[in-house]
């Protein structure tokens, strides 16, 4: 009797779950308004046509907008700080679409925590989490002025990838910064540690490029023959899910200067199918089928 008691009792907790989630939701924007009118005096709220503006204003001296979220009549949620739209608050994913007040109550309390000036004076806000979440506002708007400038685009996304890493505890490069740095290791090695070592830029570890492309020597064996071919992508296989295991191939060329070089005592610089200097260098990578990961497989010249 009393495991059948235990049972209804859970039946009847989820029903009566659902049941509140039910009365939480709001069919238009009237019904949001209404049940926002008990917010506490850290929001606002503007009614508009089409829309409905829940914000903090602040006035040191001159009154301003200091956060919103930004409810359409179709449902659609913006986030701002100030006037940088926002696609995530540090962890939390923002969602672009909301129809319950539990879902704005989280956008707001996650917006709420990132008011530093507010906030600094406790224990709750470390000077690290301003930092990563000003880091987020700059590659916000860097990833807006993306938008709007082809002949810069390229440049500023390499400065919004380096200023993502450096929110990063565990650093996860981009294929097209692999290749980069692979490219230049093969090419300027001196100039590569130099680069690495001062700190200017936060740039994969020697092994790393190791792997991905060995040396340029003057015959093409050791590539068909090193029991390092292609470890790079062998380390990368221990952390795929089961979506990232159906994959497609592409291949890319860049040409490339052709030099041979002295380095270490070998000498450098050959094509891998013949004796000439290489002229292009070809990228190999996998792209999932059914998930975002994509990553280097293999560089070698030719």
């Amino acid at each position: 009797m009393e495991e059948i008691a235990i049972e209804e009792a859970l039946k009847q907790s989820v029903v009566d779950h659902e049941e509140l989630k039910e009365r939480r939701k709001f069919r238009d924007l009237d019904e949001l308004v209404k049940e926002f009118k008990h917010l506490d005096k850290y929001w606002k709220i503007i009614e508009r046509e089409d829309s409905v503006v829940v914000c903090h204003v602040t006035a040191n001296p001159e009154p301003k907008i200091k956060c919103s979220v930004t409810i359409s009549d179709s449902s659609r949620v913006k986030v701002f700080f100030e006037s940088v739209e926002l696609e995530k608050l540090e962890n939390y994913k923002i969602p672009s679409e909301i129809n319950s007040i539990d879902s704005l109550e989280e956008i707001l309390c996650n917006l709420r925590e990132c008011d530093f000036e507010q906030n600094m004076s406790s224990s709750t806000c470390p000077t690290d989490s301003k930092f990563i979440f000003l880091l987020q506002l700059v590659i916000s708007i860097l990833t807006q002025l993306q938008e709007t400038s082809t002949k810069y685009r390229d440049n500023l996304k390499f400065i919004c990838e380096q200023l993502h890493l450096m929110t990063k505890k565990r650093l996860s490069y981009s294929p097209e910064f692999i290749v980069f740095s692979s490219l230049m290791y093969n090419c300027f090695p001196q100039g590569y540690r130099l680069l690495r070592n001062v700190g200017y830029l936060l740039l994969p570890c020697y092994s790393t490029v190791r792997l991905l492309s060995l040396s340029l020597s003057m015959t093409p064996v050791p590539e068909q023959q090193n029991c390092h071919f292609l470890s790079y992508i062998k380390k990368k296989f221990k952390f795929f899910t089961q979506n990232d295991m159906t994959v497609s191939l592409m291949i890319d060329e860049i040409h490339i200067k052709q030099y041979f070089d002295y380095k270490g005592g070998n000498v450098v610089g050959s094509a891998f199918n013949c004796d000439e200097a290489a002229k292009s260098a070809f990228i190999f990578m996998i792209s999932s089928v059914c998930s975002n990961f994509k990553d280097v497989v293999h560089i070698f010249a030719s």
